[in-house]
């Protein structure tokens, strides 16, 4: 038989957990085959080769004390890492805080803002005579008007 044959056959033993006619059959004329299924047969009734070695007190108290290394690194890292996330959460919420009290403080003062504003936009179509005045031509540039909360509390 082939190589291919005898793959097939070694295949199905180990599939089916079983040796059959068959098999019996062609393992009697066939001596790869036969060694291999003898060796199959070893390995089930044997067991694990390796099933009475133990590991020296020496190795497991490396890879233990790898471990224990290797957790406070961790350990550290993820501390470093709250710490960091926990300040920039906190300079956040602080700076929001600030900008909003500014903004409330400036806004019983509306005419401060908006005289700023529009001082700025004076500065900006002087400084830059290419660009057209947005009160120069009524035409080319439409005024959208949408409501607004402060409407209703004047």
């Amino acid at each position: 038989m082939t190589d291919k044959e005898c793959k097939k056959i070694i295949d199905r033993a180990i599939e089916d957990n079983k040796v059959d006619a068959a098999t019996e059959a062609h393992a009697r004329t066939c001596p790869k085959c036969a060694s291999t299924l003898a060796l199959l047969a070893l390995l089930k009734t044997s067991g694990s080769p390796t099933s009475d070695l133990k590991p020296s007190a020496a190795f497991l108290a490396s890879i233990e004390s790898s471990l224990t290394v290797t957790a406070a690194a961790t350990s550290l890292k993820a501390k470093l890492l709250a710490a960091v996330v926990g300040a920039a959460l906190t300079a956040t919420i602080a700076l929001t805080i600030f900008s909003h009290s500014s903004k409330s403080e400036t806004q019983p003062g509306k005419t401060s803002e908006t005289t700023s504003l529009t001082s700025s936009t004076e500065a900006t179509s002087a400084s830059n005579p290419a660009k057209p005045e947005a009160g120069a031509d009524a035409t080319a540039f439409p005024q959208l008007k949408f409501p607004s909360p402060t409407d209703e509390i004047k």
